[in-house]
């Protein structure tokens, strides 16, 4: 945990850093204040970016606590497939971690090729 911090912390500080100043990598950061800041607010493009960006947030956010609250509901209640809902419902996240396992066991054991006789 500790590793995490320290490591979390470097890269906000520097991230802070640099984005006060203008820095390409190949030299020196030079110190420019928020002269980065208000070049990205005055953009209209990055204005309209942040808007689709927040509108796509809110509603996203909405629609999935809903729906997912509505299939809470509607799994507890007094449904007479119960315990098949539940299972489609959870199915998936097994599955993908499966599919994945399977596939790293066919990508790392050991294949050998039968030699075709002539």
């Amino acid at each position: 945990m500790l590793t995490l911090v320290v490591f979390f912390l470097y890269a906000l500080v520097r991230t802070v850093y640099f984005s006060f100043t203008d820095y390409d990598l190949f030299s020196d950061a030079v110190w420019v204040g928020l002269k980065n800041f208000t070049a990205l607010l005055s953009d209209d493009l990055f204005l309209l970016s942040l808007a689709n960006t927040v509108w796509f947030s809110l509603i996203v956010t909405c629609v999935q606590t809903v729906l997912a609250l509505g299939l809470a509901i509607l799994v507890n209640s007094k449904i007479r497939a119960k315990s098949f809902f539940r299972t489609a419902f959870y199915l998936p996240s097994i599955l993908s971690s499966a599919a994945v396992t399977l596939i790293f066991i066919w990508f790392y054991q050991k294949w050998l090729p039968q030699r075709v006789c002539d």
